[in-house]
Parts: structure tokens; sequence; C-alpha cells
């Protein structure tokens, strides 16, 4: 078995001469029908008002994950130099809102387009999670969302797919983690609470509900990578739970807690640790 991950986060981009966050429109090339290429085999793209970035999927052992992210974040903070010079930094989140001066002729940048997320009936289907259909400017939430590769190929619809899916997401124990208060707000716009929300693949499955605050901490990747290979092979010898300790969870209550003392014009962002 040969296990892999990828990721797509979205990230807020902040005005150092603003010293305010502010939308991505205009500032990052990319869409969400025609994303921007990276060298590395990642991709950017603008996603309604923020920046979200993709990796190419890798092995999930070793640093092969937190290389993949660090290759995709070195290509975009050029790119944003190259044009800025310095102006914007990048910053992890879970949900912030924009200056009153920047929250008119937004339009469409504030609706949320993109196919429905679900969430298991049982562990052989899933059923679509409500969602909303636009958003506010005061209250932009952004994903950290994880790729995780079971080494498969079967069409989504494939209870043996699903089936291991349940399983493998179950196994996992991903949603115990210490929230901050932005990431509390955030699972409470997009209508999660503490239910797995994700998008089953023909590679596996896509996990939706961290924020991206998780790139706050560059440890946190491997931490997931190497997880998710012994989980893999848990489940491959027939076993059900994953006894990893509780340092995912010690980390991310690390984060959250900085998170939630960041000074307010930084909306509890935090810089990347990329």
């Amino acid at each position: 078995m040969n296990p892999t991950i990828g990721c797509d986060p979205e990230l807020f981009l902040f005005d150092n001469l603003l010293q305010r966050i502010v939308p991505a429109i205009n500032k990052i090339g990319g869409s969400k029908h025609k994303p921007l290429v990276l060298k590395s085999g990642g991709m950017v793209q603008l996603d309604g008002t923020v920046l979200e970035f993709g990796t190419k999927p890798v092995l999930a052992v070793g640093t092969n994950f937190s290389d993949a992210i660090q290759q995709s974040i070195d290509e975009i903070r050029t790119k944003l130099y190259n044009r800025f010079h310095g102006r914007y930094d990048l910053r992890c989140g879970a949900l912030a809102g924009y200056h009153d001066d920047e929250c008119q002729d937004l339009g469409s940048a504030l609706d949320v387009g993109c196919s429905p997320q679900f969430r298991f009936v049982n562990d052989i289907s899933v059923t679509a999670m409500e969602g909303v259909s636009q958003l506010s400017p005061k209250a932009i939430p952004i994903g950290g969302h994880i790729h995780f590769g079971l080494d498969c190929n079967l069409e989504i619809t494939d209870p043996r797919l699903v089936r291991s899916v349940y399983r493998h997401a179950r196994s996992m124990s991903l949603l115990s983690y210490y929230r901050s208060t932005h990431d509390l707000l955030r699972l409470s716009a997009m209508g999660m609470g503490s239910v797995a929300a994700l998008r089953i693949k023909t590679y596996g499955y896509e996990f939706r509900n961290l924020s991206s605050l998780w790139l706050a901490d560059r440890t946190i990747a491997d931490l997931i990578a190497n997880r998710h290979t012994t989980t893999c092979q848990a489940l491959k010898s027939g076993l059900t739970t994953y006894f990893g300790g509780d340092l995912f969870n010690d980390k991310m209550r690390a984060i959250a807690k900085l998170s939630d003392k960041q000074h307010t014009k930084y909306q509890g962002t935090l810089p990347l640790d990329f």
C-alpha cells in the first residue's frame, strides 16, 4: 500500500501598507476554471476573495508533504513579491472580514458556487450537507482541506470506496482538536460542527473540516501524513482505531490559543510556518 497526500488550503492576504486583511482579487493569477500551474506541480488561484493553492500528491512518508507545501508557497511568495515588492504577506486562518471600504463591489466573489460537501449516513453511503449560497464580506471562512489517497482507483459511488473512506476518516481522529474562536465561527458559518465534512474522490477523499490554521506549524503537515500512513497500515491489518497519542491535538491547541491572542488587525490569522 502506498498512501498519498495533498492539500488545497485557502489563505488570506495581509496588506502591510494598510495594516489589515484585504481581498486577494486582482492580486494573484488563476481561477477555479483555470488554475495557475506552478513549477512544483502544485497550483494557485483566486477562490472568491481569497487565495487558494494546491500541492501535487506525494507519498505520505517522511517530509514529502511539508516539502511539497513549501515548494508551492515559495513560488507564490515569489510571484507576489515580483509584482508587489513585499506589500502583501500570506496568512493562514479560519474566518476574517474586510474593512468597510473593501466590502463594496465584491459581487459574485462572495457566491459559494463549488460542489457540495458531504457527511456520512452510514459506512457505505453519504448525503450532501446544507451550505451557504453567499458569504458576508465581514465573515469569510477559509479551509485547510487535505486530500488523502488510499491507493485505490474506484468509482466514487462504489460501496467499497465509501466504506474505506468511512473507516479511514474515523480512525484518523482529526475532529476532536481544540478550536480557536475564529475556527468555531467558521464551523458554525459552514454548518459543519463536529460532523466529518468530505468529498469522496476516486483515489480516496478530501477532508474539509480543518481551517488553514494548521499551516502555522510545519510539523503538523508531516504529523498528519505519517498518521495517514500508519492508519492505512493498521486498517489493512484489520485494526480500526488509531493509537497515536495526542500530539496533533496538542499542536492544534497551541495554535488556537496563539491565534486568539493576535492583535485585532490580524483577526485570529497567523503567519505560515513555511
